[in-house]
This record gives C-alpha cells, sequence and structure tokens, in this order.
C-alpha cells in the first residue's frame, strides 16, 4: 500500500541549512515575479525561471510548493532510490501530499466527484494533511518508473478557475 515512515510535519520555517536552500526555491516559486502562470492545459509543470536559477538542492531532495489550486516541484525528475520531498504549503487551505507509481498522465487518474479513486492506485507516499503556512517532508524508496504527484482533499485535484489543479508527472530514472 504505502508508508508514512519519513513524514515529519514542522510548525516552524526554521530548520537545517538544507530547509534554507529549500526555502529559498520555495520563495522563488512562489513569487513568481517576471514568470508566466503554468499552463492550464499541461498536467507537467516545469520549474518556473526563478528556481531553476536558485541554488541546486541535494541530490535526492525534491521541494514542493502547494498552493490554491496548484502544485509546483523544483524537478519533473529524480534519480531512483531515496527521495525526500521537502513540501511547503504557501496556500491559505490545508494541503495533503501522495506519490503515486502509475502509467498514467496525472490529469488521467480515474476520479469521482471531486477526488481521485485511490483504489487500485499504487500509492506509495502520502502524507497527513499539512497546515496553511507549514512544511512537511516525505521520504520515499522510489524505483525507477513514472509517477504522478497529486493533493486528494475534495476538489484539489481537478482544473479549475482558481488553478491548473494540484497533480504533475514526475519520473524516476
Amino acid at each position: 500500500m504505502y508508508g508514512r515512515a519519513g513524514l515529519s510535519i514542522s510548525p516552524s520555517p526554521v530548520r537545517s541549512a538544507q530547509v534554507l536552500v529549500v526555502s529559498a526555491v520555495l520563495a522563488a516559486c512562489s513569487t513568481g515575479a517576471g514568470t508566466p502562470s503554468p499552463s492550464l492545459e499541461s498536467s507537467t509543470r516545469e520549474p518556473t525561471d526563478s528556481v531553476a536559477a536558485s541554488p541546486s538542492l541535494p541530490e535526492g531532495v525534491v521541494a514542493v510548493s502547494l498552493s490554491e489550486m496548484d502544485l509546483i516541484v523544483s524537478t519533473p525528475t529524480a534519480p531512483r532510490g531515496e527521495v525526500t520531498f521537502d513540501i511547503k504549503n504557501s496556500g491559505e487551505l490545508p494541503h495533503e501530499f501522495l506519490v503515486i507509481r502509475t502509467d498514467k498522465d496525472a490529469a488521467e487518474l480515474p476520479f469521482e466527484g471531486e477526488k481521485v479513486v485511490e483504489g487500485g492506485l499504487d500509492i506509495v507516499a502520502r502524507s497527513e494533511p499539512i497546515p496553511a503556512g507549514q512544511w512537511a517532508m516525505l521520504t520515499s524508496d522510489l524505483e525507477p518508473g513514472h509517477y504522478v504527484l497529486i493533493c486528494n482533499l475534495s476538489g484539489h485535484y481537478m482544473e479549475s478557475q482558481l488553478g491548473p489543479g494540484m497533480r504533475v508527472n514526475f519520473e524516476v530514472h
């Protein structure tokens, strides 16, 4: 099924030097100054220019920014093995974070109502709901393949007038 090992939620952004780097990436990501908004037609969103220009993260660490209704990662790929998702909820609502191994595109997961139908999906990692303004770290040992990263709280996965939907394709090589 899925594991919760390695998940920690921090009430404060004050952590190690690694978090300072991740914070810089997330801050650059959330400002969006001079950066066009992600396309509403694409379920795979590349990091913005400001994220790409930020200091590089250690190998195996992926910065994630969650907001209404968007999910942005610092890189769309990671090497096989232990991957740590350093997740910042930049939004005003709680969000969760799921890592799903699948051959489907992020926009093609089965859904009913306002949520992805989780039965039958290979959910390899999942966070608890992350309160607004909080961080969480989720570590999972990932095999090569295609993954989809989503928030599956009601109404967050789907594209809406508020954003492209909280879903993104992710590759492990």
